[in-house]
């Protein structure tokens, strides 16, 4: 079986959903990239740190089972994504 490359999948119009088997910091940057906007949600590694952690203004639901909406920079010191 031939397993494409992440690269295959994007594509500006549609929202990339990923496992955190797929989850790289340098992954990160490129998405967030002007020539490529690519639109993500990836589940996060449990080891991976937060850094620069900034509240978001959401409309509340009470449906919703958002329990948080942030952005921040990911990753130690030594291997940090650049963007937010």
């Amino acid at each position: 079986m031939i397993v494409p490359s992440m690269k295959e999948f994007l594509d500006s119009g549609f929202i990339l959903v990923a496992d955190r088997a797929y989850f790289q910091i340098k992954r990160i940057d490129t998405f967030v990239k002007a020539e490529t906007k690519q639109p993500f949600v990836i589940r996060l590694k449990t080891n991976v740190a937060l850094y620069r952690k900034k509240s978001l203004r959401r409309w509340s639901s009470a449906d919703s089972n958002i329990t948080g909406d942030f952005t921040c920079q990911l990753g130690t010191p030594q291997a940090r994504s650049e963007s937010r």
